[in-house]
C-alpha cells in the first residue's frame, strides 16, 4: 500500500512539474494581436551565429586548437553560448503560437468551405509551432539535465533543432508574405534572417 502511494505522488509530482515547467508557459502567452503588432515586438534571431555554435566545424576546430583542459572548459562555455541564441528562438516560437493560436481558432469557427492560401499557411503554421515549441522546451531540458554529454547535445540542436527553428521561420515568412511585401520585409529586418529570404524565396 505504502509502495502505491509513494508511486502516485511521484506521478503526481512528475506532471505538476511538467505542468508549471512546460504546458502552462508555453500556452499562457498573450494574444499578440494581428501580424502588424507581432512583428514589432520580435527579437533578433542571430541564425548564422547559432548555427556556427552548433557546427561540426566548431567541433573540429576546439578539438585541433585545444588542449584537454581548455576543451573542458570551452564545452561548458560552447553549451552556454548555444542556450544565450536560443532564448530569443524560444521567445518568438511561443510569440508565433500565440498569435496563431488565436488565428487558427478563427478559422475553424468559418463554416466548412474552400480555404485561402493564408488559411492553410496560418494551420501549418500553428501545428509547426505547437511542436517546435515542444522540441526546444526539450532541448533546454536535456542542456540542463545531460550536460555531460556535450557531443550528444551539440548533434541534437545542429541536426533536428535547428532543421526545426529554420523550417518554423521559413513558413512565417512565407505566411507575412500574404500579407504584402512590406509585412515580409519588416519581419526579415526584426528576426535578421536574410539568409532565409535568400535561400527560400
Amino acid at each position: 500500500m505504502t509502495v502505491v502511494c509513494v508511486a502516485y505522488l511521484v506521478a503526481l509530482i512528475a506532471f505538476v512539474l511538467v505542468y508549471l515547467g512546460i504546458y502552462r508557459p508555453l500556452y499562457s502567452h498573450p494574444f499578440p494581436g494581428e501580424i502588424a503588432d507581432v512583428i514589432p515586438s520580435l527579437s533578433t534571431i542571430r541564425l548564422v551565429e547559432l548555427e556556427r555554435w552548433v557546427s561540426d566545424e566548431m567541433s573540429e576546430l576546439m578539438g585541433d586548437k585545444l588542449t584537454p583542459h581548455e576543451l573542458k572548459l570551452a564545452r561548458k562555455g560552447r553549451r552556454k553560448k548555444i542556450a544565450e541564441a536560443l532564448i530569443p528562438v524560444e521567445a518568438n516560437a511561443k510569440l508565433f503560437l500565440a498569435f496563431t493560436r488565436h488565428q487558427v481558432r478563427s478559422i475553424r469557427r468559418r463554416p466548412p468551405g474552400p480555404r485561402s492560401e493564408r488559411d492553410r499557411l496560418m494551420e501549418d503554421l500553428y501545428e509547426l509551432c505547437q511542436h517546435c515549441c515542444m522540441l526546444l522546451a526539450f532541448a533546454k531540458a536535456s542542456r540542463i539535465l545531460l550536460a555531460w554529454d556535450t557531443q550528444r547535445l551539440i548533434k541534437f540542436h545542429r541536426a533536428i533543432v535547428m532543421n526545426e527553428v529554420r523550417e518554423l521561420l521559413i513558413l512565417f515568412l512565407r505566411l507575412s508574405a500574404t500579407y504584402g511585401e512590406h509585412c515580409r520585409e519588416n519581419l526579415l529586418m526584426a528576426l535578421d534572417v536574410w539568409e532565409l529570404a535568400e535561400d527560400n524565396f
